[in-house]
């Protein structure tokens, strides 16, 4: 089993049928949603589930790291949202044309409100 508790960060990749990960594109202007499924077991009255979607605080150290292939990104302290601008090409996980989420047009420099399930 997993065990996830209050300090557990839980990092979610957009992965092809092959179990590869993959960039998904999202069309400036438009909306998506994403739906999060778990097992839930043992919990009783009282139990919560909280999400919520981080930025970061800090950009990367060395100017040179600013853009980066998706996985050294992933390496760094401050990796919680990370995207490409495709300031190069249409990227593939492997093309130095990711960052972090620090200064990202509506995504705070820490975590977005909380959206907390109870039983």
């Amino acid at each position: 089993g997993v065990w996830v508790d209050a300090s557990t960060d839980i990092n979610f990749t957009v992965q092809n049928s092959g179990g590869t990960d993959k960039v998904l594109t999202i069309s400036s202007g438009s909306t998506y949603y994403f739906e999060v499924r778990g097992t839930v077991a043992g919990v009783g009255t009282g139990s919560t589930v909280s999400t919520n979607l981080r930025g970061d605080a800090t950009s990367f150290s060395a100017a040179a790291a600013q853009m980066d292939q998706a996985a050294t990104v992933d390496g760094f302290v401050d990796d919680d949202f990370i995207w490409t601008p495709h300031s190069t090409t249409t990227a593939g996980v492997a093309n130095n044309d990711f960052t972090n989420g620090y200064l990202l047009p509506g995504l705070p420099t820490g975590n977005m409100n909380a959206q907390v399930l109870s039983k």
